[in-house]
């Protein structure tokens, strides 16, 4: 029974009420290990009559590897991917590794989970668990928190199970605390019914409400220990006792027992097949891993392979001696496919290997393949750690930085930045990753001159690079009003051909008050975008911005309603807040004040979920115009000024705010 969490699960079942009468729900259950969220996952389980449920458990052992979590979770409806819009179906496909296809954005294949769960909802009410959510790859957790985010009206109940560790900002949670004391006694009643009064008050108060360890304590102690006939062993915190008894338990099995549990600890997967061709290889077998089981520390069922906890895994893998973890990841290299191979030739590795960083570099690029650029992050930084070269390191650091912005980890790309300088590395990619850095945290100053510096090193090798970095810088110095770079970069990109270079060196000219040569430049770039639309996506905002500017609104609305649909098309969420906000100007200058609410709505999800925090506030300040222009000065100058002061204080300069509106 799931004793002392009526509260909880009336909460949770809720969730599945309100799907059963179309309304979407999302809960992320929090708590420490052991203090039954997988419990009453089950229970909710139990208890979902006419629900489909769509359950997986995510593994510490594969949160290296793009889309796994997700794969577990969709793998009993992938016949239903044919319901789906082909670009959605085919970047899902694409994502799981069902097709050839080249890898789309993070958010649209998350746009494909969210219309599979809405299309299955459409039979019946669906429920989707996602237990220890915290060990969920990257790609997986973007996929699965962007469709949790836009659940609307679609039956879908969604519930995230996971430690401290997860990370998923605007969603509701539910955190498990312990069980009171009087749950706590039926708990240890049921299990250990002959328990000296004494020794059940002081498991109880030890165990601090933990169902995990009101079973687990008692189970270590001797009969005369629990009768209290003998003395009890010193207080320790309760999850490092519990993690010590699985210890001593693994301790009294045979030592090819012992073996055999490391290698099903190494590979995590719980492929049973995997587990015995390696303990083979280290002398063990079937035999070894049914004494564990008789010992109650794991579970075999069919193919697969459970251990009653994730703490016993730790604690068979961390007890180990180094030599042994070094020969089951060896083991477990020699046995499985490609992908995962060089995870375990990772993990065996004790200090610096060329080849294995190589191999990661590898693996990574197959994960930006699949659209899993924080992945991509992960792994390039892991390459980077085992590169014996430090001209390596540094070029791995900046590829993992660069992978990291990509997928909206800004935080991340700033430290591999960082990092990446340390070592020496001075690449032009490097300088955009650090411009893109200081622009997402709403600190544009200095970032044009870096851009600057990196392109001038690369104009004669690269000028297509070059002036991508320079419209970039000049993205960046004009609305937050560096002059001086402004200049410099239209200096670079006199020696460059192109509409979007003499748009530079025009707004150099703005500032120089040359109006007469200057609005003409700027006015041919935009003129020439709606006739033939630019390719590259940073080209495309830059010529939006510069309508803007000119106050050309006819021209802002027709590029930025082309935009926003090439950038759902191909996927690039990350530039979507930008047109959109673009396009929400475009839509309140021509008096379309709803269409430019729900427009800016869109914007600012978008930018939470990519991190771009500083457009937050110039998109609220589209709102609270609106709420000026409709309500009335009383109702609309303090949030007017409100986030105008933020993106002053982000680093915009005055002159673009009131420009921009």
């Amino acid at each position: 029974m799931l004793r002392g969490r009526d509260k909880e699960l009336g909460e949770v079942a809720r969730l599945v009420d309100r799907a059963r009468a179309g309304r979407s729900g999302v809960l992320v259950l929090r708590g420490e290990a052991g203090i039954g969220k997988s419990a009453l996952l089950d229970e909710l389980v139990r208890q979902a009559r006419g629900v489909r449920v769509l359950r997986a458990t995510a593994v510490e052992a594969e949160t290296s590897l793009p889309f796994a979590g997700l794969q577990m979770v969709l793998r009993p409806v992938l016949d239903r991917l044919d319901t789906l819009p082909g670009v959605q179906a085919a970047a899902l496909r694409g994502a799981l590794g069902l097709a050839d296809v080249a890898g789309a954005s993070r958010f649209l294949v998350g746009l494909a989970v969210l219309s599979l769960l809405s299309e299955l909802a459409a039979q019946r009410p669906v429920l989707c668990l996602i237990d220890d959510a915290h060990w969920l790859d990257a790609a997986s957790a973007d996929a699965l928190l962007f469709a949790a985010r836009r659940l609307a009206a679609d039956g879908v109940a969604m519930v995230f199970a996971a430690r401290d560790a997860f990370d998923a900002p605007g969603l509701p949670e539910l955190r498990l605390g312990g069980l009171d004391e009087a749950a706590a006694a039926e708990v240890l009643a049921q299990r250990f019914s002959t328990m000296a009064s004494s020794v059940r008050d002081r498991v109880v108060r030890e165990a601090g409400g933990n169902p995990l360890a009101l079973i687990e304590l008692p189970a270590g102690l001797s009969p005369e220990q629990r009768a209290g006939r003998d003395v009890m062993p010193g207080a320790l915190p309760a999850t490092d006792r519990v993690v010590a008894g699985f210890g001593a338990q693994i301790d009294e099995l045979p030592e090819r027992a012992r073996l055999a549990v490391l290698v099903a600890a190494a590979e995590g997967s719980g492929d049973l097949g995997t587990v015995l061709r390696a303990a083979r290889a280290l002398g063990g077998g079937v035999a070894d891993l049914e004494a564990a089981e008789k010992a109650g520390l794991l579970r075999i069922t069919g193919a697969s392979i459970a251990f009653r906890h994730p703490l016993v895994r730790s604690a068979a893998y961390q007890r180990a001696p180094l030599g042994l973890r070094v020969a089951a990841h060896e083991a477990l290299a020699a046995v499985v496919d490609a992908e995962r191979r060089v995870w375990h030739l990772a993990a065996a590795a004790t200090g610096p290997q060329e080849d294995i960083a190589a191999r990661l570099e590898e693996t990574a690029g197959a994960a930006r393949g699949r659209g899993a650029m924080a992945t991509a992050a992960s792994i390039l930084e892991q390459a980077a750690l085992l590169s014996p070269d430090r001209a390596e390191r540094a070029r791995r650091t900046t590829l993992a930085a660069r992978a990291a912005i990509a997928g909206g980890r800004t935080e991340q790309a700033a430290a591999l930045a960082e990092r990446a300088a340390e070592l020496g590395g001075h690449s032009a990619g490097l300088a955009m990753v650090r411009a893109s850095v200081a622009f997402e945290r709403g600190t544009p100053q200095g970032a044009a001159q870096v851009l600057a510096d990196g392109a001038q090193t690369i104009l004669r090798d690269d000028p297509g690079l070059a002036l991508t970095m320079l419209t970039m810088a000049a993205s960046n110095a004009w609305p937050a009003g560096e002059i001086d770079a402004v200049r410099r970069v239209a200096r670079l990109a006199g020696s460059l051909t192109g509409p979007t270079a003499r748009a530079i060196e025009a707004l150099a000219g703005l500032a120089d008050d040359d109006h007469a040569n200057a609005l003409p430049a700027l006015t041919a770039l935009v003129a020439q975008a709606r006739t033939n639309p630019l390719d590259d996506a940073l080209a495309r905002i830059f010529v939006v911005g510069v309508a803007l500017f000119l106050g050309d609104d006819e021209a802002v609305a027709e590029l930025a309603a082309a935009d926003v649909i090439r950038c759902r098309n191909e996927g690039l969420a990350g530039a979507l807040p930008v047109t959109l906000h673009a396009l929400a100007h475009a839509q309140l200058m021509a008096g379309r004040h709803r269409d430019a609410a729900a427009t800016v709505a869109e914007a600012v999800e978008l930018a939470r979920d990519t991190g771009q925090s500083h457009r937050i506030g110039q998109l609220t300040a589209i709102t609270a115009r609106i709420a000026a222009i409709e309500g009335g000065p009383e109702h609309g100058a303090d949030p007017v000024h409100r986030d105008c002061s933020i993106s002053l204080r982000g680093g915009m300069s005055r002159r673009f705010v009131s420009s921009t509106g």
